[in-house]
């Protein structure tokens, strides 16, 4: 798992080095700079609510993590990271599809 992370986190190095290393207009650059940070900012929580997966698939097949003393506490704390990593992605997509207008009325924003 952690040589997963290092090489996701060299990749998205070497993409930020060639990104800053060309020679194009610094709004270009500055907006795939933005799309970067957002797309790190998105996957955070997206491996937590994976890893919140991987306990709560390992409490279902009685694989103790060795950090948690119970199964069910592994269980609850595997839902928790699932339903945070779930809720932020959620929340960060809705903010923007409603900033875009592409939601229902009903979630649209109201003017006072």
């Amino acid at each position: 798992m952690h040589t997963f992370i290092l090489n996701v986190f060299t990749l998205l190095c070497k993409v930020f080095s060639a990104i800053m290393e060309t020679e194009s207009f610094e709004s270009e650059a500055t907006i795939n700079m933005q799309r970067i940070i957002a797309l790190i900012i998105l996957l955070i929580p997206g491996i937590i609510a994976v890893y919140g997966i991987k306990l709560m698939r390992d409490m279902v097949f009685n694989i103790a993590h060795p950090l948690i003393p119970s199964l069910t506490l592994q269980f609850i704390i595997g839902f928790l990271f699932f339903l945070m990593g779930l809720w932020f992605v959620a929340g960060f997509i809705f903010h923007r599809d409603r900033k875009r207008n592409n939601v229902q009325k009903r979630f649209q924003k109201r003017d006072k």
